[in-house]
């Protein structure tokens, strides 16, 4: 949907997220000065970034789908990450 120029995304889930059968995401980060940039190789629902060093980011707890690159901005240097996605918090019966 495109609204006052911006486009926003909208998913729709059949199920209860800890029901669904995801495939784990393989999901790739690097560092570029205060930019992270991420993709994926599936979706991944629920994508929150961890940063050592305490910054502010232009966005967090992503919903991402395959092939695209989503940077993050960063207000400093984020020092190393984690990723984390809603298939990794699910717990497993």
């Amino acid at each position: 949907m495109i609204v006052d120029e911006k486009i926003y995304e909208n998913y729709y889930v059949f199920d209860k997220f800890r029901n669904l059968k995801l495939t784990e995401p393989n999901i790739t980060c690097h560092v570029d000065g205060t930019d992270i940039i991420l993709s994926t190789d599936v979706p991944a629902f629920g994508v929150f970034v961890d940063t050592e060093n305490d910054v502010s980011l232009s966005d967090n707890f992503l919903n991402m789908i395959p092939d695209e690159k989503y940077t993050l901005k960063c207000s400093k240097e984020p020092g190393d990450i984690k990723i984390f996605d809603i298939s990794n918090l699910i717990l497993r019966m």
